[in-house]
């Protein structure tokens, strides 16, 4: 069965197609109307914005140092007022930090999702790997995780998981 190089099904899918995508790196973001991609977010947070058809992605790392600068530079290079982008949120340890700059900013948070965690031997919380793939063309940010694919969309709530 081919596979769909704008949404694959599994992990294993997702990383024979990952060289289709724009790749953005730990501690970065970057902007493109090609699909974009991240991967190994454990604590760290991401953020997806949207304009029309170009879309923004950063990997915004645990202690929040760098999601404002992230979104102004995000913000710059889609071109348009904050206030008229949507974001869709993924959160390791800090989603109340990335709502404050978005509101900040005045930029619509439409969805959002909060990964999973668990506890080590030293009673230490951990969180699970996530990649994150951004698909502009179709207005979606796609969330592997251990438990599978989850969807958010940029026009409404929708959650297959």
């Amino acid at each position: 069965m081919p596979i769909d190089y704008a949404r694959p099904e599994t992990l294993e899918d997702l990383s024979k197609l990952k060289k289709l995508y724009l790749e953005v790196g730990w501690g970065d973001s970057d902007i493109s109307t090609l699909p974009l991609i991240s991967f190994g977010y454990h604590d760290c947070n991401a953020i997806a914005l949207l304009n029309g058809e170009k879309a923004g992605l950063c990997h915004t790392v645990p202690d929040g140092t760098n999601i404002l600068s992230d979104l102004k530079k995000m913000v710059e290079g889609l071109k348009v007022p904050a206030k008229e982008l949507k974001a869709i949120l993924v959160a390791g340890m800090g989603m109340e930090t990335m709502e404050k700059y978005c509101k900040r900013l005045r930029i619509e948070v439409v969805n959002s999702y909060q990964g999973d965690w668990y506890y080590d031997d030293k009673d230490r919380m951990l969180f699970y790997s996530r990649d994150v793939l951004v698909v502009p063309s179709s207005r979606e940010v796609l969330i592997y995780t251990r438990k599978g694919k989850i969807h958010r969309l940029f026009d409404s709530f929708l959650d297959y998981s």
